[in-house]
Parts: structure tokens; C-alpha cells; sequence
């Protein structure tokens, strides 16, 4: 678990690090991309955030899984060279951000989708599109605002505001990240490491384990 001050912390020492760094790795890194925020009249809100661009899935090669409400929700097998934008390919504008979770005293994932127009995809729509991965899940359970595992005590995927913007966003529950995380920590920690090291480390780790489901 994290502290709200190690949070801040470990945002700005990853955001510096991908940043300034000119090496080969940082440049084609996921992680690149993300800036912090304050919040503008009270502190400990912080976030970071970025924009970024994602993809409806062709249509072809694809599976489904059933929705509850009547529809199919398309989860295409696909090469991942498939998500390059083509003139034919509808994208969406998604907005990305890292919160911390009061509760649970770590990071929390929250995202929103819009299309050209800036309205809001449902969940449907955003269960089609390149955010996640291929097979995220085993046997989801989807309604029209959760995804949830047959075995999960809460849902995976929720809808819910923002804690310091106070729009609705989806955010994935936080409740089982600490100990993930921390055997993740076990594995690569060095001696030696500074506070600042040890922290922004322990941010990488959390986003390796977000993106066994999202394509950050």
C-alpha cells in the first residue's frame, strides 16, 4: 500500500523518467505520455492523465460472448499489427487517468471513451474496441455498467465519477492490487534502490499487471 505522499511520489518520479530519458526503450514505452495535475483549489487530489487514440476491432476473425441484455460484444483474434489506424477504421478518443484509491491506498485505473462527436461510449460499445486486451477475461459476467469474474467478490470493471474531476469515467476495482503488486516488488527488488526508485518501480509493476488486460 501507498501513502497519499508516496503516490504523488511515484507518479512524478515515472512521469520525469519517460520524460527526459532518450534511450531506445522509453521511446516506444507505453508508459510515455502521462502528466500530472493538481487539483485546481484543494491539495492531495493529484492524478495523472493522457489522451490517447483507440480503434473499433474489424469485424472479421471474431468471437463473441454473450451480453445479458440481448447483444453480442464482439472480441476479435487478432495480430496486434490489425489495430494500426486505416481510412476504414473508426477511433475514439480515450482519456486516461491514474487516481489513488483513498480506500485502498493504491493506484486505481479509470478511462473514458468518446467518439467524434465527444459523447460518452456505453460499455458495449467499449468492449469492442482496442482498449483491452484479447481474452482479458474468463467467462465474464457483463451488464450495462460492471464486468465481473464468477468468482470476484466485487465487479472487475465499474462505472463511477471521478474523485477529483467528478465525471463519470470506468475505473477498474483496486481491491486486489496490493498483494500483486507487492510479489511483483519481490521479484525485481535491488539493494540500494533511493525511496524515489523504489516507488517509481513499484508504479511500473502496477501498470504490468493493468496491462494484462488493457493495451496501454
Amino acid at each position: 500500500m501507498l501513502t497519499r505522499a508516496q503516490f504523488d511520489a511515484a507518479c512524478k518520479a515515472l512521469i520525469t523518467r519517460y520524460t527526459e530519458s532518450a534511450s531506445d526503450f522509453i521511446a516506444v514505452s507505453p508508459l510515455k505520455g502521462w502528466a500530472w495535475n493538481e487539483h485546481s483549489t484543494y491539495p492531495n487530489f493529484g492524478f495523472m492523465s493522457r489522451t490517447v487514440t483507440v480503434f473499433r476491432r474489424p469485424d472479421t476473425s471474431a468471437h463473441y460472448f454473450d451480453d445479458p441484455l440481448g447483444e453480442e460484444v464482439l472480441e476479435e483474434e487478432h495480430d496486434a499489427t490489425v489495430l494500426s489506424a486505416t481510412s476504414e477504421t473508426e477511433s475514439f478518443t480515450c482519456q486516461q487517468y491514474v487516481v489513488f484509491s483513498s480506500t485502498f491506498r493504491v493506484p486505481a485505473f479509470y478511462f473514458l471513451l468518446s467518439d467524434s462527436s465527444g459523447s460518452p461510449l456505453p460499455l458495449l460499445e467499449v468492449l469492442k474496441t482496442s482498449l483491452f486486451k484479447i481474452n482479458a477475461w474468463d467467462n465474464p459476467e457483463v451488464s450495462s455498467y460492471t464486468i465481473s469474474l464468477p468468482t470476484a467478490t466485487f465487479p472487475l470493471l465499474s462505472h463511477g465519477d471521478h474523485p477529483t474531476l467528478g465525471i463519470p469515467c470506468w475505473y477498474f476495482h483496486p481491491c486486489e492490487t496490493t498483494a500483486v503488486v507487492d510479489e511483483l516488488m519481490r521479484e525485481v527488488a535491488q539493494d540500494g534502490w533511493s525511496e524515489e526508485a523504489r516507488l517509481a518501480r513499484w508504479l511500473e509493476m502496477w501498470f504490468m499487471v493493468v496491462c494484462s488486460v488493457v493495451n496501454l
